[in-house]
């Protein structure tokens, strides 16, 4: 389940329908969604973010991780919605991010399977800055990635270990409205 906790932190609501197995949430404040992943389902559930009804699901579930079409997940672990309401999810075992509109039709999807730069090993974070870049967090190559809006590989950062700019099975990350990346 979801919950929901006022400004007071106190639980406003509980949201459980339609999930198995909740993990990334993101938030579209212009159009009210609430958007979750299940991986369990490999879907994206949507929900009204002021009534906390199920509106729709992105995805189909019952295939055990194994579907590869385009709008269908394998594991799909976050997701991140941009200023003009388009939806990213990283499909963690398609080895890709997938885009979707405001409505939940597929738009594109971008990355594949392999080791060097522009390529997945298991995307799982996913944010999107001001500007519109896509930053994905890949927790077995450790590395964080930054991609234009269409998937062009704009830069990575990282590589495994434990100094500063190195990560360990990184596997999420947001930004603020400073544009600062955490």
């Amino acid at each position: 389940h979801v919950l929901v906790f006022s400004p007071a932190h106190k639980v406003e609501a509980n949201i459980s329908e339609g999930m198995v197995e909740p993990g990334g949430l993101a938030i579209d404040s212009e159009n009210r969604f609430l958007y979750v992943t299940d991986t369990e389902l490999d879907q994206i559930l949507v929900y009204d973010v002021d009534s906390f009804k199920l509106l729709r699901k992105i995805g189909t579930t019952g295939h055990h991780h194994e579907l590869t079409t385009p709008g269908d997940f394998a594991k799909p672990t976050n997701v991140a919605v941009d200023q003009d309401g388009s939806v990213f999810v990283t499909d963690t075992l398609n080895d890709r991010v997938e885009v979707f509109d405001a409505d939940g039709q597929f738009i594109r999807a971008f990355g594949k399977n392999g080791d060097g730069p522009g390529y997945f090993a298991r995307p799982k974070g996913i944010a999107v800055d001001s500007d519109g870049h896509v930053w994905v967090a890949d927790a077995m190559q450790n590395r964080v990635q930054v991609f234009d809006r269409e998937g062009r590989l704009l830069i990575w950062i990282g590589g495994p270990g434990l100094l500063p700019g190195q990560f360990s099975a990184v596997a999420g990350l947001t930004i603020d409205k400073q544009n600062r990346v955490f």
